[in-house]
């Protein structure tokens, strides 16, 4: 075999090889897409269809709550699924300002939520800040606005 006739062989496999590991390639690609694809819509099916139906306020109830706990956060069922858990973001300003005022905390309740049952608490707020005492100062409410910023359900997986 002469030395043109290697070369060609050897050309003539790279360019196999090349063909099929652009092949693989390819097909990895689409498995990868496919496999987002049933993950985005999993989540969708099982969770961010229900989510959209449960419905969450939050505002300072200065008539049914006390000025310890001003701050009432509803929750309404609108799912045909069960809520497990719920747990509850959101931020409070000075009305009419957007800096935040109190610590980013999450508020949490196990009450378990039936289809078309809603359900509301009292709770404490704090401010971001720190008193004297290194402890966080606790707001009433006053001349503030609260808004939800995010909630996470935690649904029963069979109904």
């Amino acid at each position: 075999m002469s030395s043109y006739e290697t070369t060609e062989s050897i050309i003539i496999l790279l360019k196999r090889l090349g063909k099929w590991v652009a092949i693989a390639f390819v097909v990895l690609i689409g498995i990868w897409v496919l496999i987002l694809a049933w993950l985005k819509f999993n989540t969708w099916y099982s969770i961010d269809r229900h989510k959209a139906n449960v419905e969450v306020v939050a505002f300072f109830d200065y008539k049914n709550c006390t000025k310890e706990y001003p701050l009432f956060i509803g929750v309404v069922n609108n799912s045909s699924k069960t809520i497990e858990s719920i747990s509850t973001n959101v931020k409070v300003t000075k009305r009419g300002y957007s800096s935040r005022l109190n610590y980013d905390t999450s508020y949490s309740s196990d009450k378990i939520l039936l289809p078309a049952e809603g359900w509301g608490s009292c709770w404490k707020v704090f401010s971001d800040n720190y008193d004297s005492n290194y402890d966080r100062k606790p707001l009433d409410g006053d001349g503030m606005e609260v808004v939800v910023t995010s909630f996470y359900p935690i649904f029963k997986d069979k109904d």
